[in-house]
């Protein structure tokens, strides 16, 4: 494994090394399919563009690839200065993202979730991209029928049955899907410390940090859904069968809060396909935290690509973080990483944290946990209440509710 400090780039093209490029960024979200890639570089004697559109890249950092796919644009400026190309490189994956599935994804259940995933892959012709399973989440059963139209988008119609099991959908830097969740993992032995300007255990260059309500909710509340388009499943059930009964079919929801969140800020969720399996209500705090895991954030940047203890900085784990000019002691969600090198300023990562239950079935605390607020600036904390289902609206003699305890 590469050392702690050891800050190199290695730049492939079609496979071969390319040593022509100036700087490099490489960024990658912990809720994002596809890393973000740009290479700076400057023209090669005889090859006055040396990248061009559609170009295999992969960039490794540390010795650890961070981004593998194509490059998807190239653009150039040129003045009495220099002379300077740039490319944007995306992971395979990218791909998934801007096709379509076409007429050919009809799955009967019982299926999992990696092989609905596989399955869509291969009919889109994309069967070269892996998929990782974190999560092992219960499978797709009767009633679930996974199947879309021909013009829906290959990642966000994966990604609409991850979340019906509370899944996010990543990648690894090797151009593959990982299925994945907040899992509550430590980030080996690695830690973020910014005290005073002569505490030796300081390894933070700089920090900012920001926090917001925009699409978020006091209360959000989902609506039940069986799926109608499995019909082998409904043609072998009676009339009377309990599932398909209209009281079953529209009138049940799940409601959860994010009491951090002022009471007026409210949000009803219409039940989509195949919604079985996970109940509404965890689906609503599903739904709530993800929003809230968004809107919470404290950025540092960091010397070098890995962490103390000699893990590559990469999204998805846990790391405690002290902040002195913050009053910030907390463990935080590690959710987006961004790798740079030039050559003129050396070598750093941005990394960007939410709350510690980020990405989780659980919006906000719990009496087990204990937790009155996510330990970032700003954030009030749980003062506002909880949204019941009379707040809602839905309290009707003719609807079920699930709400937290």
């Amino acid at each position: 494994m590469s050392s702690d400090l050891d800050t190199s780039v290695v730049v492939l093209l079609n496979g071969i090394p390319f040593d022509g490029w100036l700087a490099i960024q490489v960024t990658q979200t912990f809720d994002q399919a596809s890393g973000d890639g740009t290479i700076r570089m400057s023209p090669q004697p005889g090859v006055p563009l040396p990248i061009k559109l559609g170009d295999k890249a992969q960039i490794l950092c540390a010795g650890e690839p961070v981004i593998t796919g194509h490059v998807h644009r190239v653009w150039g400026e040129h003045d009495l200065a220099g002379h300077v190309i740039q490319a944007q490189v995306r992971d395979n994956t990218q791909d998934a993202i801007d096709s379509t599935i076409g007429p050919k994804v009809d799955i009967d259940p019982p299926v999992a979730l990696p092989d609905v995933m596989k399955k869509t892959l291969g009919t889109m012709g994309l069967d070269h991209i892996g998929v990782i399973d974190k999560v092992g989440a219960e499978p797709f059963k009767q009633g679930e029928k996974v199947s879309g139209a021909i013009d829906d988008y290959g990642h966000e119609f994966m990604e609409q049955w991850a979340r019906k099991r509370d899944a996010v959908l990543t990648t690894d830097g090797k151009g593959n899907y990982v299925i994945d969740r907040n899992q509550g993992e430590r980030l080996g032995a690695a830690f973020i410390h910014f005290g005073l300007p002569d505490d030796p255990l300081n390894n933070c260059e700089k920090s900012q940090f920001g926090i917001e309500d925009f699409q978020r909710h006091n209360g959000v509340a989902v609506a039940g859904q069986k799926s109608p388009n499995d019909k082998q499943f409904w043609e072998s059930r009676g009339k009377d069968e309990p599932l398909g009964q209209a009281a079953q079919m529209s009138s049940r929801y799940g409601v959860a809060s994010d009491p951090s969140v002022r009471k007026e800020r409210k949000r009803h969720i219409r039940g989509g396909r195949g919604h079985q399996g996970k109940s509404p209500r965890e689906s609503a705090k599903w739904r709530a935290n993800s929003m809230r895991a968004k809107s919470n954030e404290y950025v540092c940047t960091v010397t070098g690509f890995r962490a103390p203890g000699g893990a590559l900085w990469w999204p998805g784990k846990i790391v405690p973080v002290y902040d002195y000019w913050w009053s910030l002691s907390a463990d935080l969600f590690l959710k987006e990483v961004s790798f740079t090198k030039d050559w003129g300023k050396g070598a750093c990562c941005s990394l960007k944290f939410s709350i510690e239950d980020a990405f989780k079935d659980q919006a906000g605390a719990t009496g087990g946990s204990g937790r009155t607020s996510s330990g970032l600036p700003g954030d009030p904390g749980e003062v506002h209440g909880s949204s019941s289902a009379a707040d809602m609206g839905i309290d009707d003699d003719m609807t079920e509710v699930e709400e937290e305890p």
